[in-house]
């Protein structure tokens, strides 16, 4: 009965651990994501233009509004 009982408590110890497929996974296409972006547009990100730099603020304060992104203001040359 005891060697049951240690046989049922190392079955459900090892059926409650977590595959580790899913990081494996996970890495894989953050891998291939990051192969993708330096393929479409380089090593580095190009600067963003005064316009795209509002656009984010504006999203940031819409969807953050409890941060300092409320305080920014950019200035957009004329």
């Amino acid at each position: 009965m005891k060697k049951l009982m240690m046989l049922a408590a190392l079955l459900l110890a090892g059926c409650q651990q977590e595959p580790k497929e899913p990081q494996c996974d996970q890495l894989c296409w953050q891998q291939q994501a990051d192969a993708e972006w330096k393929k479409e547009h380089g090593e580095f990100q190009t600067p963003l233009s005064p316009e795209h730099e509002q656009e984010i603020y504006e999203y940031l304060k819409k969807h953050y509004p409890d941060t300092d992104f409320n305080d920014h203001e950019l200035e957009l040359g004329e």
